[in-house]
């Protein structure tokens, strides 16, 4: 495992993350020469594909988003994040929050030991709900909520309202196909980049998180530039800890997310539970380089990246730990094999850019199946 100099990989790269926000698409975009763009298109066409999700998609409206305003924005921990600079100041009169999609919303009272400073602006917001309650969520606390048993999600002073949930959809006319309106994951969303890429292939809302708040602001701006408020809700929280009710949604996504948790068995079981039955994952991650490549791919990797990293964002520890993180992580195959082992079918997995990176998908079965523990690609 990869550490920092608290030996505390999560706390570590949160911190590190939180310094590089402010130059993260720049540096993407030079080192990958703009193909990482098309990398998250291509990842979101993928999971946009499962049978959650393939009936007539809804198309986007003019623009990149529905509507205007700012993006919610939201977190399950209180306390301020290493590296974060703490939490923003608390606008005038901040209106109530308003219902997330169905068995997304939820906030309890800090964790305990927590006490909030003057001025930080949390607002509790509804429990998560059960699967059991989907259909029936609100953002008030009421009585007989059943007991929490998954982490929960409170407002970031500064985010703004949310928008209602979705209108219904009309039931189907003879001759057409029942229209689908998938609700996606983003898991790491970082600065919103593949938000926005699921929005552009037929999602109809996402729930973006992340564990920086710093990356998550900068993804608040971005989105809002970008009229997605209607679309896009943005959380702070751990991959591996997902603060939502399981089953919620259609497919997930995440991109360059996976090297940097302490614990992929953990992190695929939470996108497993949160996954409907058929909903599709998809996951864009570097990987080793194949025979050919390498020689040239790995003094441009260990040696120009992390100068770049330097002279643009002026971190070159980060970009030196980015190849180091490659080197312990599971090579495509045995990645697969994970998904596996999660309980993941038709998982499968193609690699882009020079094979450098690798896209993986799999499906949550309909049916429970036992998991496997195969080893190659279907």
């Amino acid at each position: 495992m990869i550490t920092g100099p608290t030996g505390d990989k999560a706390r570590d790269v949160r911190a590190m993350f939180s310094r590089i926000a402010g130059r993260y698409d720049l540096m993407n975009s030079l080192m990958t020469f703009g193909m990482h763009t098309r990398w998250r298109a291509a990842t979101a066409r993928a999971a946009l594909q499962g049978p959650n999700t393939t009936r007539e998609p809804p198309p986007l409206p003019e623009g990149e988003g529905w509507g205007e305003g700012q993006p919610k924005l939201q977190r399950h921990h209180a306390q301020p994040l290493a590296g974060a600079g703490g939490s923003p100041a608390p606008p005038e009169n901040p209106p109530p929050p308003s219902p997330l999609p169905p068995g997304v919303s939820g906030a309890s009272p800090p964790p305990a030991g927590h006490r909030a400073a003057e001025g930080d602006g949390l607002q509790d917001a509804a429990a998560p709900v059960t699967k059991e309650e989907v259909s029936s969520t609100t953002t008030n606390e009421g009585e007989g909520r059943p007991e929490r048993q998954y982490p929960p999600a409170q407002p970031l002073a500064g985010a703004g309202e949310s928008p209602a949930p979705p209108e219904p959809t009309p039931p189907p006319s003879e001759g057409r196909r029942e229209a689908r309106r998938p609700l996606a994951l983003d898991a790491g969303t970082g600065t919103g980049d593949l938000a926005l890429a699921a929005l552009r292939a037929g999602a109809a809302r996402v729930v973006a998180v992340d564990f920086s708040e710093t990356m998550l602001l900068a993804a608040r701006a971005k989105l809002r530039s970008r009229a997605a408020r209607d679309a896009v809700h943005l959380l702070a929280a751990d991959a591996m800890r997902l603060p939502f009710a399981g089953a919620i949604f259609d497919c997930a996504v995440n991109g360059f997310v996976l090297r940097n948790v302490a614990d992929l068995p953990a992190t695929f079981a939470e996108l497993y539970r949160v996954l409907k039955p058929g909903g599709r994952l998809a996951c864009l991650e570097l990987t080793h380089p194949p025979r050919l490549v390498a020689p040239i791919f790995r003094p441009y990797f260990e040696g120009i990246v992390p100068l770049m990293g330097r002279l643009v964002a002026g971190h070159p520890a980060a970009y030196r730990y980015l190849p180091a993180s490659v080197h312990p992580f599971p090579d495509v195959e045995r990645l697969a094999s994970m998904l596996r082992t999660a309980g993941f079918v038709q998982v499968s997995y193609r690699r882009l850019g020079f094979g450098v990176v690798a896209l993986h998908t799999a499906t949550k079965p309909v049916a429970p199946a036992a998991p496997s523990r195969s080893n190659g690609v279907e």
